[in-house]
């Protein structure tokens, strides 16, 4: 069900021209750097592509749509024009120098067979470099000299020719790795899970990237890695235990991907990463979702955080209107369709792969309907003005955390449990000690929640 969800996800956006998701053979990946070359192959100076981050306190690699990166672990495998410096200039400061200079060497050996008969200057350029490049002298190269400290500590990298243009964007460039591609694939054709018809399938899953706590490198949905986990007769062959087609992976993996890799619509709700989508090409939805799992974002005024459609919040600050004022909810402003589906995924890190922390499908009209209830049940009378009238879910969850505790992430049981509690308008209550800023307490009733003037301290647990 959520593989088959993505799937669906990815090919509406697929199909929206104004999207940047990236067609199969492609994947998007943070680089930091493009190496200008010459005609002749030469290595003529460095460009730095790194971009601020959204805090704007640090530079961040820029996220750039580049022939699939290959999954690897401690084997050997060069990806194409996309590469970190063990690979693309045959140095690093890993300290193995012969392994590096088989990454080079791998590197060579993969561009000479895909671009030995395209007929073009990037082509031919990018074949002149690889075949002319002196790794042995390449850490004393004038054009690294500012940045080889960053570039040889694991920075992805890409090339450009001098006067034309990034040579991974070449159409001809991009055929002959499509091409390249297609014959290369000698995978097994089975019955795939998620569309039920036989196909190529995916030996391994690439792994999905920025989850909270996760390993940097990523962090795999589906693999087996041990007998205990087979199939029987499937000893050993990783994702032929769960078949599901090349296409498949690829569609679900990018698109979710995709996803973590945009702040503007994602949350985090302890150690779970939640990630949320209407089966719509507008981003409107996943708009009003995030202004609604994260109110505070709008007690800021008209200084966003984020750039969002103003129609989403015009749509959710007039529920919140009639939340703080205890006007009926009633109808909402009808700006969006109250039937399309919506679904919500919340991830959390377990060792090398991912644990599904909870998946929820809804219709979106329902499930506005269902937070904003939720909104509603948590209203209390203000003791002062300057009091909030909406607290997020992420804020209600810290108060779970004692001020004495090393750890202050919420507990995981109670991630799940507590997206459960809107969606589902489960009854809930709280137990724990706080110094935040949230003016009430819980107190538990058999069957019902009662809302308390606030202590000093915050949450009293002996209430």
């Amino acid at each position: 069900m959520i593989i088959q969800s993505l799937v669906r996800y990815y090919e509406i956006l697929a199909e929206d021209e104004n999207s940047d998701i990236p067609r199969r053979g492609y994947s998007r990946t943070g680089v930091s750097y493009a190496l200008n070359i010459s005609k002749d192959g030469e290595l003529l100076g460095v460009i730095p592509l790194k971009i601020p981050s959204e805090s704007g306190k640090k530079m961040v690699p820029q996220r750039v749509t580049v022939p699939e990166q290959e999954k690897r672990a401690v084997g050997i495998k060069s990806n194409f024009l996309c590469e970190n410096s063990s690979y693309s200039l045959g140095i690093d400061n890993n300290g193995k120098p012969d392994r590096t200079k088989k990454c080079f060497e791998a590197f060579k050996e993969l561009h000479n067979i895909i671009l030995e008969e395209v007929e073009c200057a990037e082509a031919k350029a990018f074949l002149n470099y690889v075949n002319k490049w002196d790794m042995d002298n390449a850490s004393n190269h004038i054009a690294l000299k500012d940045c080889l400290e960053d570039i040889t500590a694991g920075a992805n990298i890409v090339f450009r020719l001098d006067g034309a243009g990034y040579i991974h964007q070449n159409k001809e460039i991009q055929k002959a790795w499509e091409v390249y591609k297609s014959n290369s694939e000698s995978s097994k054709r089975m019955q795939c899970l998620d569309c039920g018809e036989n196909a190529n399938v995916a030996r391994l899953h690439p792994n999905i990237k920025g989850v909270r706590g996760a390993q940097s490198v990523g962090a795999a949905i589906v693999s087996f890695n041990a007998k205990a986990y087979e199939s029987y007769g499937r000893e050993d062959e990783q994702g032929l235990n769960a078949p599901v087609s090349e296409y498949a992976t690829f569609a679900y993996t990018t698109v979710l991907n995709s996803m973590i890799a945009d702040n503007a619509h994602k949350q985090y709700l302890g150690d779970t990463t939640v990630v949320f989508w209407a089966e719509s090409p507008q981003k409107f939805y996943q708009d009003i979702a995030s202004l609604f799992i994260d109110p505070g974002e709008l007690e800021v005024g008209e200084n966003l955080k984020y750039a969002r459609d103003m129609g989403a919040v015009k749509e959710v600050k007039a529920i919140f209107a009639k939340i703080s004022t205890g006007a009926a909810i009633g109808d909402f402003l009808g700006a969006f369709d109250k039937n399309i589906k919506f679904y919500i995924l919340g991830l959390a890190p377990n060792a090398a792969r991912l644990s599904v922390r909870f998946f929820i499908v809804d219709s979106f009209g329902d499930f506005v309907r269902k937070v904003s209830q939720h909104y509603e049940d948590l209203r209390i009378e203000k003791q002062f003005e300057s009091d909030k009238d909406i607290f997020s879910l992420w804020r209600l969850l810290n108060e779970t955390v004692s001020p004495k505790s090393n750890d202050k992430a919420a507990s995981p049981v109670l991630n799940g449990t507590w997206v459960d509690t809107p969606l589902g308008n489960i009854k809930f209550c709280l137990f724990g000690t706080s110094n935040m800023e949230v003016p009430f307490y819980v107190k538990p009733a058999p069957g019902l929640i009662s809302f308390l003037p606030s202590s000093p301290g915050g949450l009293d647990p002996t209430n």
